[in-house]
């Protein structure tokens, strides 16, 4: 019986490290997903558990058979460690780095290697290349009928002259406000030749690229519009891997983006760290099909970023998560210049749509004037 209790020992070991880290971490962290990992770990003990007391039950009766179980439980055990010790590392990477992938590159060795080639080399990097926004269409912006009323040309020139990226806030009441929104900004980007990403978090992004469609389709004054913005236009999807759960009918929608529309669509793991490496990932996206159009090309073109309802996601996570996401996305993207980010939120509280407004170039409240009149009636 030393074998199965060896087994035994390390096994339930081993399950009271995964319940006390994850535990720990998940409540110091404000992150709940990490609760969600452990499952799988949980499976993994268990199934090591199982197959010991299966090899002690047999084994007075079959030595051979008892020893193949207890090999198996060791093999599965080994598994599990390593299984256990990824999961770890992962879990460091998404606090430590707020990115869900390049668990080796993102590592400080490899970072200190990468800034340092960055320093020796005498070529601009890609990503700190930013080519300005054309002047004209910092005059179209002031034409853009939620924006008539702000100040978002001058901010908009003085970000431009300093390098820095512009950036916007807009609550709205409900996802169609939102589209209409989106609509407007993609079209006016599209027609001065920029990028465009598009995160979407609280509905898939096919359903805003169905409503376009449709709306393109019964006027011909927007197809030629819609057609050039679907030329350069990233999507990503940040619904699915929170709200889709086994439903098929979103892959089934991600396929028609793809092949009727040919949009690429880059999908987030559900988390806000796995929402921010997605948006990395859209950029790179950009990158490439940049280098493809001209060869050799190291300017990075201006972009439209336009984030639909992140606050959706603190629903799976956490509201601690969400400030986390704002205090780094909305810095680190003005900083990097050549971007027109645009935050757009519904149904989020005043203290996060306070934290966002005092990020922002402009904060625009289009909720406002409903909860006036509503007020009123009452």
């Amino acid at each position: 019986m030393d074998v199965q209790f060896s087994v035994f020992t390390i096994a339930a070991g081993l399950l009271a490290f995964v319940l006390a880290f994850y535990a720990l971490i998940a409540k110091e962290q404000r992150s709940p997903y990490i609760t969600e990992s452990i499952y799988s770990s949980i499976v993994f003990i268990l199934s090591v558990i199982t197959l010991g007391i299966i090899s002690a039950a047999i084994k007075p009766w079959y030595a051979h058979a008892s020893g193949l179980f207890i090999s198996g439980s060791y093999i599965v055990l080994l598994v599990t460690v390593i299984f256990v010790i990824y999961k770890t590392f992962h879990i460091h990477n998404r606090h430590l780095n707020f990115r869900d992938d390049n668990l080796i590159k993102n590592t400080s060795a490899i970072r200190f290697v990468k800034g340092l080639w960055r320093k020796l080399s005498p070529r601009k990097q890609y990503e700190h290349a930013a080519k300005k926004f054309p002047n004209e269409l910092y005059d179209d912006l002031q034409n853009v009928e939620l924006l008539m009323n702000t100040n978002i040309q001058s901010m908009a020139c003085e970000n431009s002259d300093n390098e820095l990226s512009t950036s916007i806030a807009i609550r709205v009441t409900s996802f169609s406000d939102g589209t209409r929104v989106i609509k407007d900004f993609l079209e006016l980007f599209s027609t001065h030749d920029c990028w465009m990403q598009y995160i979407s978090c609280g509905r898939h992004p096919s359903e805003l690229v169905s409503r376009l469609n449709g709306n393109a389709n019964s006027n011909s004054n927007n197809e030629s519009w819609f057609s050039a913005a679907k030329k350069r236009l990233v999507a990503v999807d940040a619904y699915s891997s929170n709200y889709g759960f086994t439903d098929s009918i979103y892959e089934k929608w991600r396929l028609w983006l793809t092949r009727e529309h040919n949009i690429t669509v880059v999908k987030a793991e559900g988390s806000y760290a796995g929402l921010h490496t997605a948006s990395a990932k859209a950029f790179n996206v950009i990158k490439k099909s940049t280098n493809k159009q001209v060869p050799g090309n190291n300017e990075r073109m201006p972009a439209l970023v336009i984030y639909e309802s992140p606050y959706a996601i603190s629903d799976r996570e956490s509201v601690e998560q969400y400030k986390i996401f704002i205090r780094h996305v909305l810095p680190s993207e003005r900083l990097m210049g050549g971007m027109f980010t645009v935050f757009i939120e519904s149904v989020i509280p005043n203290e996060e749509w306070d934290l966002i407004s005092s990020y922002v170039d402009v904060a625009v409240d289009l909720t406002q004037d409903k909860r006036a009149a509503s007020n009123e009636g009452t």
